[in-house]
């Protein structure tokens, strides 16, 4: 927990943790290739790990599917008895309220999961579209394209009775939701591949 800015330094300080890192990220990515039912549980474990010491805690992939989040190059002191309390209470949480994890397309999820419809708030969460008009986020492999933001809006409009939608304050996203309510807020950028950028205040809308 040697605290230095020096760049150079660090690099020397934490080339270990570093090896370590990208150990552990090369043997997580083999697992989820292999897919294998016995897996499950170091994956899960090595996956929290990386959330913790890579980058900003972005989950990110590259071209080929595999995650290539990068180390967080700085010395952190994770509190293992308290993130272990954490896990303990979300799970207890989670599972005294019987909310179940989907990882589907909307569509598939709309067709194999049985919820009223008509009767039921969704809430909507996209890769957000970046600031500059008409560029996007890419954090998988298949990135999510303005296509694939319209669609998702169209899929929403032929769906939805009751719910909310949150992207960053875009003229794309406002023209494919003219005929809804909309709300714009002011938040602060915290998490950003730009470090000039984190800590600035961004507009938001939300439908």
């Amino acid at each position: 927990l040697h605290k230095t800015k020096d760049k150079v330094e660090l690099k020397v300080l934490l080339k270990e943790a570093n090896d370590f890192y990208l150990e552990k990220r090369k043997i997580l990515n083999q697992l989820i290739s292999e897919n294998e039912s016995q897996s499950v549980l170091e994956r899960s474990a090595i996956f929290l790990f990386i959330l913790k010491h890579n980058f900003n805690g972005i989950y990110r992939e590259n071209s080929k599917g595999e995650i290539n989040s990068p180390f967080n190059w700085e010395a952190l002191n994770i509190n293992l008895i308290s993130f272990k309390k954490s896990i303990l209470n979300l799970s207890e949480l989670f599972n005294s309220f019987n909310i179940k994890f989907c990882n589907l397309d909307i569509e598939d999820f709309f067709d194999k999961v049985y919820i009223e419809h008509d009767k039921t708030f969704f809430y909507y969460d996209p890769p957000y579209i970046n600031e500059v008009q008409n560029t996007e986020n890419s954090y998988t492999s298949g990135g999510f394209s303005n296509e694939k933001q319209i669609n998702l809006i169209n899929f929403i409009n032929k769906n939805n009775k009751y719910f909310l939608y949150s992207n960053h304050l875009n003229n794309l996203i406002l023209e494919n939701f003219k005929n809804y309510n909309y709300e714009i807020i002011q938040r602060k950028n915290l998490i950003s591949p730009n470090k000039e950028n984190r800590g600035k205040t961004i507009s938001e809308v939300l439908i």
